[in-house]
């Protein structure tokens, strides 16, 4: 949460918490690998299911500014050809999605 006191969007909360998520673990080529780690697309899509709900316009828009934030430093847009690049780092992925949660609402 922001220190200035101001509620986080609720897109910004679904990055963030997908942004932990990766943080225990992170995989590639699988939504979920056996021990428990995501890719991003996975991570999102945990957060839906960690609440009960089925993914929303909401997991759409995370995946938008996912896609945004791979453009700026990559120059390409596609999540599962970002994530599944051979020798893509976790530290890779967790910038991308740090950058996600810093592009904000639009």
């Amino acid at each position: 949460m922001p220190l200035d006191g101001t509620q986080l969007d609720e897109v910004t909360q679904i990055l963030s918490r997908a942004y932990e998520i990766l943080e225990g673990g992170w995989c590639q080529r699988h939504m979920q690998d056996y021990v428990g780690s995501y890719c991003i697309l996975g991570a999102i899509s945990k957060v839906f299911t960690e609440n009960g709900c089925v993914p929303s316009i909401n997991y759409h828009r995370a995946r938008w500014r996912i896609e945004q934030a791979i453009e700026i430093d990559y120059g390409a847009n596609v999540v599962s050809d970002f994530n599944d690049f051979p020798g893509r780092t976790k530290e890779e992925v967790l910038d991308v999605v740090a950058k996600a949660i810093s592009i904000g609402p639009r």
